[in-house]
């Protein structure tokens, strides 16, 4: 046992894809499989931690019973990690469920603050942001219910997707429009699942991918990765699967393009105040220039099917040594950042 995980633990909350069998896909696509918790869970425990996994969502009750117990005794407050996995579904405020929560307790967790975390989940807000610190981004629009009559001041073709979903949720073949109409269709029947859609112009080229790993002003970037689907298809939601991952990731950029992209990836995270690990997407135009996509602070580790594992092995280790440094990560920012102040507070401070 490492020295530094001894007497230590982490509880492991997570929402498990396979637990809510009548949930339709889409509200649980970004949840990660029974078998990848079981791996991560291993994986914790072979670092030298007692490990537990907590699904929130299918006992209330016992989560908070173990938060209980964390919080009751200054020792095991000091010495235990949320490892976030927590997704949920129809919220912009889903994936800072546990974050939130653990900041407000005072207890260490893995991943970016709520804040951090409710911003990447609005991709259109995430784009302004990285435009204003010249990354660049296609042109776009946000649309709802109430603007999408109006029409886009934008250029054909364009590509139209929901604008708080991950997972390539919502994503299929027609998702790329040629003309108002086929818009005003496209747009109709996504209206009827999502409140609010990104609307930007569309972009032909390769699908990239990048990990940044680390904490404000020690971020790392991975190298980064081109995203290959079968037969060419569009990296929708049909692609993402919980058993394997079809997609294959290259690392076969040039040496030029991959700088910039890592570059422009620290920076955003750095604007965001983002926290241990993310990836940020990034799609090229017609003539292989890249522009930002999306960012994800929550991205898959699945050992089986997420793209983020795939990118820390290149260069910076085995699956097994990316959770550690993500733990290490939690621990390092609980002790310094000033976030956690008003819930280490003690009662008789």
């Amino acid at each position: 046992m490492s020295p530094k995980c001894k007497n230590k633990t982490v509880l492991l909350v997570a929402d498990v894809y396979e637990s809510f069998p009548k949930l339709v896909k889409f509200q649980k696509q970004e949840w990660e499989s029974k078998s990848s918790i079981l791996f991560l869970h291993d994986t914790i425990q072979n670092l030298g931690y007692s490990v537990k996994i907590i699904e929130p969502q299918l006992s209330k009750h016992d989560f908070l019973l173990e938060l209980q117990k964390v919080i009751s005794q200054p020792y095991n407050q000091s010495n235990t990690v949320l490892f976030n996995l927590v997704e949920g579904f129809n919220s912009r405020n889903r994936e800072g469920y546990i974050p939130a929560i653990a900041e407000f307790l005072g207890i260490s967790h893995t991943g970016s603050d709520a804040y951090a975390q409710n911003i990447s989940l609005d991709k259109y807000l995430t784009k302004q942001i990285a435009k204003q610190i010249n990354i660049p981004t296609a042109h776009s629009l946000l649309l709802d219910s109430n603007t999408i009559l109006q029409g886009p001041k934008l250029r054909f073709p364009l590509f139209i997707k929901p604008n708080g979903e991950g997972s390539s949720l919502g994503i299929k073949h027609d998702n790329i429009v040629g003309n108002t109409a086929s818009l005003k269709k496209k747009a109709k029947e996504l209206l009827k699942k999502y409140d609010d859609l990104l609307l930007e112009e569309y972009l032909p080229g390769t699908d990239l991918t990048v990990g940044i790993i680390g904490n404000s002003g020690r971020f790392r970037a991975t190298k980064v990765a081109s995203v290959y689907c079968p037969n060419n298809v569009i990296y929708g939601e049909f692609i993402k699967g919980k058993g394997d991952m079809p997609e294959v990731l290259k690392f076969d950029i040039s040496p030029k393009i991959e700088k910039e992209i890592q570059e422009y990836s620290i920076c955003l995270c750095e604007k965001i105040g983002v926290s241990g690990y993310a990836r940020v997407d990034w799609k090229c135009d017609s003539f292989g220039k890249p522009y930002f996509l999306e960012l994800n602070l929550t991205p898959g580790l699945s050992y089986y099917y997420s793209s983020f594992p795939i990118c820390y092995q290149h260069p910076y280790g085995t699956y097994s040594q990316m959770i550690d440094e993500i733990l290490d990560l939690a621990r390092k920012e609980f002790k310094t950042h000033p976030r956690f102040s008003y819930g280490k507070i003690k009662k008789n401070s």
